[in-house]
């Protein structure tokens, strides 16, 4: 057996899959969909063949083929697709909740070390209750329970957005002063660290529901590294068994093609030789079979007047003269229009 991993064992292969894989990796886009990845692995696929193939050179092209013919596919699960993490959105989510815990701790007029206690508090769920919509509504679209906050989130940030637009309109259109009301709590804020005035000013707290639903939404991407992990798996399973095949084709002899197509050929000839002997209907439909599978029984009427130009396609069994009348015991047989054997006919007896 010609082993070229014999000297380094399996480390060798690892770090040939790891290429491999590696590569398959890199060529994968960031917004890659699952039904992409099935021609990834087919891809995969053909360059571990390749890679069995010169660790064990085939004998010949017959055995190359039939290699490559009976060697399993790679049966890698796609996914799995998990909601993407961005900092922005999880920084977004613990701001927006740091500022609320601190606004619910200064309105019960609490003071000191429980302020930046209730912050967070206010923070961790915040982010926790962010990870938690994100993940159901981007991992579990096909449950209902992920299907329902997909559309809370997706329409709840339209909503609030639309809303402090409302609110600014109405302003406006009263003659307010809305762009002082806006800026007043933010300076207050800045000024003596109050966050209850931006959670009582309609504006601010508006635009923080809004933007805690626009970053608790997350898109859905592949899981790479698990996507990574599940096609080493099913590599080295291929593997073991695609090397214990190659091995054992090294000493096997493989009939050519040509021999299976003249053992069919005569079975072939057997079944038309017993349509022969069939009533009109069944030998037409194994006739039909036999057209199928490329090997065509000439139609013929079941008596016919001997000649001697038949011969090139009819043997005579037992003697005929010209003119004699004569049944077809066996059709000709074809092969995309090559004979293959002749027909029998037989003297037609008073």
């Amino acid at each position: 057996m010609n082993h070229k991993f014999a000297s380094s064992g399996p480390d060798k292969f690892e770090g040939i899959l790891e290429k491999l894989i590696s590569s398959v990796m890199r060529g994968l886009p960031p917004g890659v969909k699952t039904e992409e990845l099935p021609a990834r692995v087919y891809d995969l696929r053909q360059k571990l063949i390749e890679t069995l193939l010169e660790q064990h050179p085939p004998q010949d092209v017959e055995h190359e083929n039939f290699l490559r013919e009976t060697l399993p596919p790679l049966q890698v699960e796609p996914g799995p697709i998990r909601a993407a993490f961005a900092s922005w959105r999880a920084g977004i989510n613990a701001f927006v909740g740091l500022l609320f815990g601190a606004a619910v701790a200064q309105t019960a007029q609490l003071a000191g070390a429980f302020v930046a206690l209730a912050a967070l508090v206010g923070m961790t769920a915040s982010m926790w209750l962010a990870e938690l919509a994100g993940r159901k509504a981007s991992g579990h679209q096909a449950k209902l329970g992920g299907w329902a906050i997909k559309k809370v989130l997706t329409w709840g940030r339209r909503i609030w957005f639309l809303l402090l637009l409302l609110a600014a309109a109405r302003d406006f259109t009263q003659g307010r002063d809305f762009l002082n009301n806006f800026i007043i709590p933010l300076r207050d804020f800045f000024d003596s660290g109050s966050a209850q005035g931006l959670f009582n000013n309609v504006y601010w707290a508006l635009l923080f529901i809004a933007v805690w639903f626009l970053a608790a939404l997350r898109p859905a991407a592949l899981d790479r590294e698990e996507f990574a992990m599940r096609m080493r798996h099913a590599c080295r399973h291929w593997w073991s068994g695609a090397e214990n095949l190659a091995e054992a084709m090294e000493d096997k002899e493989i009939a050519p093609p040509s021999d299976h197509r003249e053992a069919m050929a005569s079975f072939t000839q057997e079944l038309a030789s017993f349509a022969a002997e069939l009533d009109p209907v069944r030998r037409g439909w194994l006739e039909e079979r036999l057209d199928g599978l490329g090997f065509a029984a000439a139609k013929s009427t079941s008596t016919m007047i001997w000649s001697q130009c038949l011969r090139e396609t009819f043997e005579p069994v037992g003697y005929l003269a010209e003119g004699d009348c004569c049944f077809i015991d066996l059709p000709p047989l074809y092969d995309d229009d090559r004979l293959i054997r002749k027909g029998t006919v037989r003297k037609v007896r008073a």
